[in-house]
Protein backbone atom coordinates (compact mmCIF):
# COMPACT_ATOMS: atom_id res chain seq x y z
CA UNK A 1 0.00 0.00 0.00
CA UNK A 2 1.46 3.56 -1.00
CA UNK A 3 0.80 6.24 1.40
CA UNK A 4 -0.22 9.28 -1.67
CA UNK A 5 -0.34 11.91 0.50
CA UNK A 6 -0.51 13.85 3.92
CA UNK A 7 -3.91 13.90 3.64
CA UNK A 8 -4.49 10.17 4.06
CA UNK A 9 -1.83 9.96 6.45
CA UNK A 10 -3.38 9.01 9.53
CA UNK A 11 -5.26 6.44 7.89
CA UNK A 12 -2.40 4.06 7.37
CA UNK A 13 0.23 5.62 9.60
CA UNK A 14 0.13 5.98 12.98
CA UNK A 15 2.17 8.74 14.51
CA UNK A 16 2.27 9.07 17.94
CA UNK A 17 3.52 11.70 20.25
CA UNK A 18 3.91 11.32 23.58
CA UNK A 19 1.81 13.10 26.35
CA UNK A 20 3.91 13.63 29.95
CA UNK A 21 2.04 16.84 30.73
CA UNK A 22 -0.39 19.80 30.33
CA UNK A 23 2.72 21.33 28.68
CA UNK A 24 3.23 18.29 26.11
CA UNK A 25 -0.34 18.38 25.64
CA UNK A 26 -0.54 21.61 24.37
CA UNK A 27 2.32 20.79 21.54
CA UNK A 28 1.15 17.72 19.72
CA UNK A 29 1.95 18.30 15.64
CA UNK A 30 -0.27 18.32 12.83
CA UNK A 31 -0.95 14.88 11.73
CA UNK A 32 0.25 13.26 15.59
CA UNK A 33 -1.56 11.41 17.50
CA UNK A 34 -1.34 12.41 21.34
CA UNK A 35 -0.37 8.71 23.38
CA UNK A 36 -1.39 10.19 27.13
CA UNK A 37 0.76 8.33 29.44
CA UNK A 38 0.65 11.53 31.93
CA UNK A 39 -1.30 9.35 34.95
CA UNK A 40 1.59 6.21 34.78
CA UNK A 41 4.08 8.18 33.70
CA UNK A 42 7.42 7.38 35.86
CA UNK A 43 10.24 10.08 35.14
CA UNK A 44 13.17 7.35 35.34
CA UNK A 45 11.31 5.23 33.16
CA UNK A 46 10.88 8.25 30.39
CA UNK A 47 9.24 6.90 27.13
CA UNK A 48 9.58 2.59 28.29
CA UNK A 49 5.97 3.01 30.46
CA UNK A 50 4.80 4.81 26.82
CA UNK A 51 6.45 1.83 24.56
CA UNK A 52 4.76 -0.29 27.45
CA UNK A 53 1.38 1.31 27.09
CA UNK A 54 1.57 1.21 23.01
CA UNK A 55 2.27 -2.69 22.71
CA UNK A 56 0.41 -4.11 25.87
CA UNK A 57 -2.42 -1.84 24.21
CA UNK A 58 -1.85 -3.71 21.02
CA UNK A 59 -2.51 0.31 19.55
CA UNK A 60 -0.23 -0.94 16.67
CA UNK A 61 -2.42 -3.56 15.21
CA UNK A 62 -4.95 -0.61 13.69
CA UNK A 63 -2.39 0.62 11.62
CA UNK A 64 -0.01 -0.74 8.46
CA UNK A 65 2.83 1.55 10.35
CA UNK A 66 2.72 3.20 13.78
CA UNK A 67 5.74 4.48 16.47
CA UNK A 68 5.76 6.79 18.79
CA UNK A 69 7.90 9.51 19.35
CA UNK A 70 9.40 12.06 21.87
CA UNK A 71 7.99 15.86 21.89
CA UNK A 72 11.84 16.50 20.61
CA UNK A 73 11.76 14.63 18.12
CA UNK A 74 11.38 17.31 15.09
CA UNK A 75 13.23 19.31 16.41
CA UNK A 76 15.83 16.54 16.38
CA UNK A 77 15.51 15.22 13.32
CA UNK A 78 14.30 18.43 11.12
CA UNK A 79 12.35 16.78 8.83
CA UNK A 80 8.21 16.78 8.70
CA UNK A 81 5.75 14.37 8.30
CA UNK A 82 5.74 14.32 5.07
CA UNK A 83 9.43 13.59 4.65
CA UNK A 84 8.19 10.55 6.82
CA UNK A 85 5.75 9.37 4.21
CA UNK A 86 8.21 10.39 1.11
CA UNK A 87 10.80 7.93 2.73
CA UNK A 88 8.46 5.12 3.47
CA UNK A 89 7.16 5.76 -0.72
CA UNK A 90 10.51 5.62 -2.22
CA UNK A 91 11.19 2.15 0.00
CA UNK A 92 8.48 0.05 0.54
CA UNK A 93 8.51 -3.50 1.75
CA UNK A 94 10.53 -3.12 5.15
CA UNK A 95 9.23 -3.92 8.37
CA UNK A 96 10.92 -0.97 10.28
CA UNK A 97 12.08 3.06 9.00
CA UNK A 98 14.32 4.03 11.03
CA UNK A 99 14.89 8.35 11.37
CA UNK A 100 17.85 8.37 13.57
CA UNK A 101 18.89 12.07 14.45
CA UNK A 102 22.90 12.08 14.49
CA UNK A 103 24.30 10.16 12.11
CA UNK A 104 27.70 11.56 12.40
CA UNK A 105 28.90 10.61 15.64
CA UNK A 106 28.57 7.01 14.12
CA UNK A 107 30.55 7.79 11.10
CA UNK A 108 33.73 7.20 13.06
CA UNK A 109 32.95 4.82 15.55
CA UNK A 110 34.68 0.81 15.53
CA UNK A 111 31.31 -0.58 16.64
CA UNK A 112 27.90 0.97 18.16
CA UNK A 113 28.62 0.53 21.78
CA UNK A 114 31.97 2.46 21.67
CA UNK A 115 30.66 5.91 22.21
CA UNK A 116 28.08 4.49 24.41
CA UNK A 117 30.60 3.39 26.50
CA UNK A 118 32.38 6.58 27.33
CA UNK A 119 28.83 8.38 27.89
CA UNK A 120 27.70 5.88 30.25
CA UNK A 121 30.70 3.68 31.51
CA UNK A 122 28.68 0.23 31.98
CA UNK A 123 26.12 0.45 29.41
CA UNK A 124 27.61 -2.95 27.52
CA UNK A 125 27.38 -4.63 30.57
CA UNK A 126 24.37 -3.66 31.72
CA UNK A 127 22.80 -4.40 27.80
CA UNK A 128 24.52 -8.13 28.29
CA UNK A 129 22.77 -8.25 31.43
CA UNK A 130 19.86 -7.97 29.71
CA UNK A 131 20.11 -9.55 27.11
CA UNK A 132 21.37 -12.38 28.93
CA UNK A 133 18.33 -12.50 30.69
CA UNK A 134 15.82 -12.15 27.93
CA UNK A 135 16.89 -14.14 25.45
CA UNK A 136 19.51 -16.34 27.10
CA UNK A 137 22.32 -15.19 24.34
CA UNK A 138 25.16 -12.87 24.08
CA UNK A 139 24.65 -9.49 23.31
CA UNK A 140 24.69 -8.82 18.98
CA UNK A 141 27.36 -6.93 17.89
CA UNK A 142 27.09 -4.21 15.65
CA UNK A 143 30.40 -3.06 13.49
CA UNK A 144 30.68 0.40 12.39
CA UNK A 145 30.19 2.37 10.21
CA UNK A 146 29.04 -0.67 8.19
CA UNK A 147 25.74 -1.18 9.86
CA UNK A 148 24.82 2.30 10.24
CA UNK A 149 21.83 1.38 8.59
CA UNK A 150 20.40 -0.67 12.23
CA UNK A 151 21.01 2.63 14.04
CA UNK A 152 18.55 4.57 16.05
CA UNK A 153 19.12 5.01 19.60
CA UNK A 154 16.65 7.42 20.33
CA UNK A 155 13.37 5.23 19.48
CA UNK A 156 12.54 7.33 16.27
CA UNK A 157 10.60 4.83 13.76
CA UNK A 158 7.99 3.69 12.05
CA UNK A 159 7.30 0.08 11.85
CA UNK A 160 5.04 -2.45 11.04
CA UNK A 161 2.73 -4.87 12.57
CA UNK A 162 4.72 -7.89 12.44
CA UNK A 163 7.78 -6.13 13.56
CA UNK A 164 5.51 -4.50 16.49
CA UNK A 165 4.42 -8.13 17.76
CA UNK A 166 7.92 -9.91 17.83
CA UNK A 167 8.80 -5.88 19.50
CA UNK A 168 6.18 -6.17 22.47
CA UNK A 169 7.78 -9.27 24.04
CA UNK A 170 11.00 -7.14 24.48
CA UNK A 171 9.52 -4.23 25.47
CA UNK A 172 7.30 -6.21 28.31
CA UNK A 173 10.48 -7.98 29.60
CA UNK A 174 12.46 -5.54 29.60
CA UNK A 175 10.17 -3.32 31.65
CA UNK A 176 9.90 -5.77 34.02
CA UNK A 177 13.50 -5.39 35.01
CA UNK A 178 13.89 -2.05 34.83
CA UNK A 179 10.97 -1.99 37.34
CA UNK A 180 12.84 -4.25 39.75
CA UNK A 181 14.23 -2.32 42.21
CA UNK A 182 16.81 -4.99 42.76
CA UNK A 183 18.06 -4.76 39.36
CA UNK A 184 21.13 -2.43 39.83
CA UNK A 185 22.55 -2.32 37.07
CA UNK A 186 19.75 -0.85 35.28
CA UNK A 187 18.95 1.36 38.33
CA UNK A 188 22.30 3.03 38.06
CA UNK A 189 22.43 6.83 37.45
CA UNK A 190 24.73 7.77 34.43
CA UNK A 191 25.21 11.53 33.20
CA UNK A 192 23.17 12.57 30.35
CA UNK A 193 26.00 13.94 28.18
CA UNK A 194 23.49 15.76 25.52
CA UNK A 195 21.37 17.60 27.74
CA UNK A 196 21.46 21.34 27.99
CA UNK A 197 20.58 20.97 31.96
CA UNK A 198 23.48 21.25 33.87
CA UNK A 199 24.46 17.86 36.08
CA UNK A 200 21.26 16.01 34.58
CA UNK A 201 20.74 12.46 35.35
CA UNK A 202 19.73 9.28 34.29
CA UNK A 203 18.74 5.96 35.17
CA UNK A 204 20.95 3.43 33.09
CA UNK A 205 17.58 1.71 31.84
CA UNK A 206 16.69 5.34 29.99
CA UNK A 207 19.73 4.55 27.52
CA UNK A 208 19.69 1.00 27.37
CA UNK A 209 16.22 0.89 26.48
CA UNK A 210 17.33 3.41 23.53
CA UNK A 211 19.76 1.53 22.45
CA UNK A 212 18.41 -2.01 23.12
CA UNK A 213 15.89 -1.27 19.30
CA UNK A 214 18.91 -1.23 16.98
CA UNK A 215 20.29 -4.57 18.84
CA UNK A 216 17.08 -6.03 18.34
CA UNK A 217 16.96 -5.16 14.83
CA UNK A 218 20.18 -6.50 14.37
CA UNK A 219 19.12 -9.83 16.37
CA UNK A 220 16.36 -10.03 13.80
CA UNK A 221 18.28 -9.53 10.91
CA UNK A 222 17.43 -12.14 9.27
CA UNK A 223 13.64 -12.20 9.79
CA UNK A 224 12.93 -8.40 9.89
CA UNK A 225 14.11 -6.29 7.38
CA UNK A 226 14.86 -2.00 8.04
CA UNK A 227 15.69 0.60 6.88
CA UNK A 228 17.55 4.21 7.43
CA UNK A 229 16.68 7.34 6.45
CA UNK A 230 19.92 8.70 7.93
CA UNK A 231 21.24 6.09 5.08
CA UNK A 232 19.19 6.98 2.22
CA UNK A 233 19.72 10.92 2.50
CA UNK A 234 23.57 12.13 2.71
CA UNK A 235 22.72 15.47 1.42
CA UNK A 236 20.24 16.15 4.06
CA UNK A 237 21.43 18.36 6.48
CA UNK A 238 21.56 17.01 9.87
CA UNK A 239 21.62 19.35 13.29
CA UNK A 240 24.39 19.76 15.09
CA UNK A 241 25.28 18.45 18.31
CA UNK A 242 27.92 20.97 18.31
CA UNK A 243 28.71 24.03 16.62
CA UNK A 244 31.11 22.88 13.96
CA UNK A 245 30.53 19.23 14.27
CA UNK A 246 29.95 18.33 10.96
CA UNK A 247 33.92 19.79 9.72
CA UNK A 248 35.64 18.41 12.64
CA UNK A 249 34.33 14.83 11.76
CA UNK A 250 34.86 15.47 8.21
CA UNK A 251 38.43 16.12 9.40
CA UNK A 252 38.74 13.06 11.35
CA UNK A 253 37.50 10.71 8.63
CA UNK A 254 40.05 12.43 6.44
CA UNK A 255 42.68 11.46 8.91
CA UNK A 256 41.25 7.41 9.29
CA UNK A 257 41.56 7.75 5.18
CA UNK A 258 44.97 8.28 5.27
CA UNK A 259 45.87 6.27 8.04
CA UNK A 260 47.93 2.80 7.80
CA UNK A 261 45.70 1.61 10.72
CA UNK A 262 42.53 2.64 10.34
CA UNK A 263 40.71 0.90 13.74
CA UNK A 264 43.45 2.15 16.09
CA UNK A 265 42.92 5.74 14.29
CA UNK A 266 39.16 5.37 14.27
CA UNK A 267 39.47 4.74 18.22
CA UNK A 268 41.33 7.80 18.83
CA UNK A 269 39.47 10.25 16.56
CA UNK A 270 35.90 8.76 19.00
CA UNK A 271 37.46 9.75 22.17
CA UNK A 272 38.89 13.03 20.55
CA UNK A 273 35.08 13.72 19.40
CA UNK A 274 33.74 12.73 22.25
CA UNK A 275 36.15 15.01 24.43
CA UNK A 276 35.31 17.53 22.21
CA UNK A 277 31.72 17.15 22.42
CA UNK A 278 31.48 17.17 25.87
CA UNK A 279 33.87 20.50 26.34
CA UNK A 280 31.45 21.91 23.74
CA UNK A 281 28.62 21.36 25.56
CA UNK A 282 29.79 22.49 28.62
CA UNK A 283 30.49 25.87 27.37
CA UNK A 284 26.77 25.84 25.81
CA UNK A 285 25.87 25.29 29.48
CA UNK A 286 28.17 27.91 30.92
CA UNK A 287 26.88 30.61 28.51
CA UNK A 288 22.98 29.87 28.97
CA UNK A 289 22.80 29.49 32.98
CA UNK A 290 26.09 31.77 33.84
Amino acid sequence: MILNNVAKLNDSLGLFQVVYDEKTRKNIPNLFRPLDISKQNKPDLRELVAFKQFTQNRTWDKFRYSGIFSPKFLQKTRINPQEMVDFINKNPGHDIYLFHPYPLEFSIANHFLELAELEHPGITDALSHVWSLIFDTQLPHIELPKEMHLVCHCNFFVASPRFWKKYSVFVSKFYELAAENNNRKLLKFTPYTLSEIPNDSLQMSTFCFERALSLFIKDQAGELSSVNYCSHHPDHVYPELFDGEITFVQTKLHSILKSENKEMERSAAVLEYYNHRRYMTAGKRFMEYA
